[in-house]
């Protein structure tokens, strides 16, 4: 099995918010896409009345989720939640413990491999 790590973020958007949301979207993609070549994939979705959004996003491996995570936290945490609502966030591959320990208590769901291709 790779060493993968995936996770799937569904926030809600904040009332008046969604424009400015899609502007950091851009800006987001972009960062990543030129400064973490760790990230296979890093793809938003958003529901029709543009309330809800759903971020899919694969890593190599924890270190390459580190990395993003740093990036993000530098960047764009700040703009990003003044924008959301988280509501759930799942974690899913081979979890590290450095990269399990970067999350506050209760703030994801992990879950581990346990079969298929």
């Amino acid at each position: 099995m790779d060493r993968h790590v995936y996770w799937h973020l569904e926030v809600n958007i904040n009332p008046g918010k969604f424009e400015t949301l899609k502007a950091l979207m851009h800006e987001m993609v972009t960062r990543v896409q030129q400064h973490e070549p760790g990230t296979l994939q890093y793809a938003w979705s958003i529901n029709k009345d543009r309330t809800e959004c759903h971020l899919n996003e694969r890593y190599a491996d924890s270190d390459a989720a580190l990395a993003h995570m740093k990036n993000f936290q530098e960047h764009f945490s700040e703009r990003f939640m003044a924008c959301v609502t988280p509501t759930r966030f799942l974690v899913y591959g081979h979890v590290t413990d450095r990269l399990r320990s970067a999350w506050p208590p209760g703030a994801v769901q992990i879950f581990e491999p346990l079969g298929g291709f």
